[in-house]
Order: structure tokens, then C-alpha cells, then sequence
């Protein structure tokens, strides 16, 4: 059975992240698809099972009056034989606020008006999807890293999935460390790498670089 989840949510509460993270766990993501062309991507999902199993749709505000829409799409979605899943991403005003501070966006609802007011009528706008959702997250205390962390225990618990990749680079410090590594150490292990002494015509070792080579 193909798997659809609808990822919605107030705007600035990581939805973009949550897309990308689904996107990353195999899922194939379309973000603001607008809603008079969700019941034909529907049908051509069900000409494509195999290539389109799991599938996450990005639905929130900028559908605008079409949202009233969307309780009848899901209902044609479900007899339809498809299995759905809505993820709801909330945060508190405050916390919206400084995001959109932050980034210096603008709300979509905010045009010709406060922000307060814009997040005010966004959340009205989208009461009836939060009341339908299967998970409801609030985003305001977590970092990007935490979302896909709560994203992948929700929707890929008990399934395996990469979640960490070691990559093993060995360098010479006199051309500077790879710039995208995480951990470098630098104890020398001469069991594997015996050091290099001078020879004797090179003359005396200096005393501060024997001591570096000891630690």
C-alpha cells in the first residue's frame, strides 16, 4: 500500500526541515502542491505504486481559500485505498515571532499587517488540520538535528536506516586537515605508524620536538 504523509503546520515551525529530513528516510517530497492537483496526484500515484511507495506532501497557508477544501481531498485520498498520515509542527507565538525576526521573512498572512495578527489568523485558518493530525510537535525547543531525530522515531521506528556515516581519512598535518571532518585526532600510535627519527648525519633532534613525539 502506498504511504502518504501530509506534513503541515504554522509557518516558521520547521516544516522545510521536516521535508528534507522524510526526504533523507527515502520519502519522495513536494512541497505546496496546490490542492485542485492533489486528487489528480492521487490517481497518478495509483498508475505508479512501485516507483511512488512512500510519498510526503507540504501542505499549509499559502493554499489560501482552497484549505477548505482539503477535508474532502483527504476523504477521496483514503477511499482511494492510499494510507495517510498528518504531522502537525506548532510552536508558540513568541517563538515564531523571533524566527521570522531572525530570517527577516515575511508571513504570508502579514502582508498589509502586524505579524501577531498574520500568526493569529494562520492558526484559526488551520485548527480544523491540527485537530485532524495523527502527531502534533512543538518545534519551540528543538533544533533542526532534534526534529529529524523525533521525525525518524515516528516514521522509521523498528526499520533500518543509516543513520550514521564514518568516513576514515588519513593526512599529513603539513597540508591542514580535511575541512569537513568532525573528529581529528592526533595521537600518533607507533605500533601502526613507527615515527621517523633522523638519522645521525642530520644531527641533534630538538628537545621540544622529542617531547611532542612522545605525547
Amino acid at each position: 500500500m502506498n504511504e502518504i504523509i501530509i506534513v503541515s503546520g504554522m509557518s516558521g515551525s520547521g516544516k522545510t526541515v521536516a521535508l528534507k529530513a522524510l526526504e533523507d528516510m527515502g520519502y519522495n517530497c513536494i512541497d505546496n502542491l496546490p490542492l485542485n492537483l492533489m486528487m489528480h496526484f492521487t490517481d497518478l500515484l495509483l498508475q505508479s505504486r512501485e516507483e511512488y511507495k512512500k510519498t510526503a506532501l507540504g501542505i499549509d497557508i499559502r493554499s489560501g481559500e482552497h484549505l477548505e477544501k482539503l477535508d474532502g481531498i483527504l476523504d477521496y485520498i483514503r477511499s482511494r485505498g492510499f494510507s495517510y498520515q498528518i504531522l502537525f509542527l506548532d510552536a508558540e507565538d513568541n517563538v515564531l515571532i523571533k524566527r521570522y525576526k531572525e530570517t527577516r521573512r515575511i508571513h504570508p498572512l502579514a502582508q498589509q499587517k502586524r505579524l501577531e495578527e498574520g500568526i493569529a489568523a494562520e492558526r484559526k485558518a488551520l485548527a480544523f488540520l491540527k485537530k485532524r493530525a495523527d502527531f502534533v510537535l512543538d518545534t519551540g525547543t528543538l533544533f533542526s538535528r532534534d526534529l529529524k531525530e523525533e521525525l525518524l522515531n515516528i516514521f522509521h521506528h523498528g526499520k533500518e536506516y543509516p543513520r550514521i556515516f564514518v568516513n576514515i581519512l588519513s593526512f599529513g598535518f603539513m597540508y591542514s586537515a580535511a575541512s569537513h571532518t568532525d573528529c581529528v585526532p592526533r595521537k600518533r600510535n607507533d605500533a601502526v605508524l613507527p615515527y621517523n627519527r633522523c638519522p645521525p648525519s642530520a644531527g641533534s633532534f630538538p628537545q621540544q620536538y622529542k617531547e611532542e613525539a612522545k605525547s
